[in-house]
């Protein structure tokens, strides 16, 4: 997506109401792929660091291996302590989550929720016990 697109997201997220939350902005561009210029790619990178740290969000990059589903589960896996090979995390946010985390919102890079999204989900998943994960339209 381009930067500013990201950047209007992320700020979004700010504006959720609720309290307990963690930024972090999982950066799955293909770096150094045939036919890109090495330069514009290096600038689009570095652009991406500095919007995180400007902000305050945590950045998360590993080496792509697998689009959104794969990112995501080595998300999960980074967060469970599971360091490999290729991942990367710079906490721009200066926040340590106090205890694990319970619940994950996943937004794509264009979305832009109400401040209110996030409560009725966390009510519900309280709410039923066994249910494992929610998806809404956008």
């Amino acid at each position: 997506e381009p930067l500013e697109v990201a950047e209007d997201t992320v700020i979004t997220f700010y504006s959720l109401s609720y309290p307990n939350k963690h930024i972090y902005f999982l950066d799955d561009t293909r770096y150094g792929l045939p036919g890109q210029d090495p330069q514009e790619m290096a600038e689009y990178r570095k652009s991406i660091d500095e919007m995180c740290e400007r902000i305050g969000v945590n950045l998360f990059r590993r080496k792509w291996r697998g689009a959104k589903a794969g990112m995501i589960n080595d998300f999960l896996d980074f967060i469970g302590g599971e360091a490999r090979e290729g991942f990367e995390f710079s906490n721009f946010s200066g926040k340590t989550p106090t205890e694990p985390i319970k619940y994950i919102v996943v937004f794509d890079a264009d979305q832009n929720p109400l401040p209110g999204f996030v409560e009725p989900l966390v009510e519900r998943m309280e709410a039923e016990p066994n249910l494992a994960f929610i998806q809404t339209p956008q």
